[in-house]
């Protein structure tokens, strides 16, 4: 499902979209209350069930989004300005072995990401059978903010990829595995204040001073 700019989707209710949505070189797009469901996360180099590439001013909110073929939701390719908020992502036992939910920038190699990416995560939940990626960031800036991760797989949460800017604050970590994972230390910088960790294991602490974001939010206590 090709979405076009200047488009809000919202979903009815008891409704499913089995199928995947691409925002491609697109701005100004709402996608609101949807329930998309993937055939299953294999490793096929197949399609994610949400793909925003190359687009600018997207929010994405009450969503919930499983089961992904290659992933749940794709961050890339330049896009910038992308609010993520009330969404609910996960993998099923349909799932096999790619539970990598959300990937923000695709490459090292891809320099013009630098800039861009800019993305807000906002009182989103990490579920069950997601074993990495919550997210995976390069280059961006990336709030995260307010959120739950509570997946019985884990692996890795966060990580901090190449070049990656990342403020992660006010977050609960319940059960999770490596709640911040600085990967191979070639990031920008990790700032971690005022989370939560409970049964944890692995990193909790960022290093070097994150961005300050350019706009102004309420920051619930964890």
């Amino acid at each position: 499902l090709v979405v076009g700019s200047n488009t809000t989707i919202y979903r009815l209710p008891g409704s499913v979209v089995k199928a995947w949505f691409t925002v491609s070189n697109k701005s100004n797009v709402i996608l609101r209350n949807l329930k998309i469901v993937g055939p299953g996360a294999v490793d096929v180099d197949g399609q994610d069930a949400l793909g925003i590439s190359g687009s600018v001013n997207v929010w994405v909110d009450h969503c919930d989004i499983s089961d992904g073929q290659d992933g749940n939701f794709d961050i890339v390719n330049s896009s910038n300005y992308i609010s993520v908020s009330w969404t609910r992502f996960s993998y099923t036992n349909k799932s096999s072995n790619h539970q990598y939910s959300n990937l923000v920038g695709n490459s090292d190699s891809k320099t013009t990401d630098r800039n861009h990416l800019k993305t807000t995560f906002y009182y989103n939940w990490w579920d069950n059978g997601v074993k990495e990626r919550m997210p995976r960031v390069r280059f961006g800036e990336i709030h995260v903010v307010n959120n739950l991760f509570s997946s019985n797989t884990s692996s890795t949460c966060i990580r901090a990829g190449f070049e990656a800017n990342i403020l992660v604050e006010g977050n609960v970590f319940s059960g999770v595995k490596t709640p911040i994972d600085l990967y191979n230390g070639d990031y920008t910088a990790v700032t971690a204040r005022n989370n939560i960790f409970t049964n944890t294991s692995g990193n909790q602490t960022g290093n070097r001073t994150a961005f300050t974001p350019p706009y102004s939010m309420p920051v619930d206590p964890a």
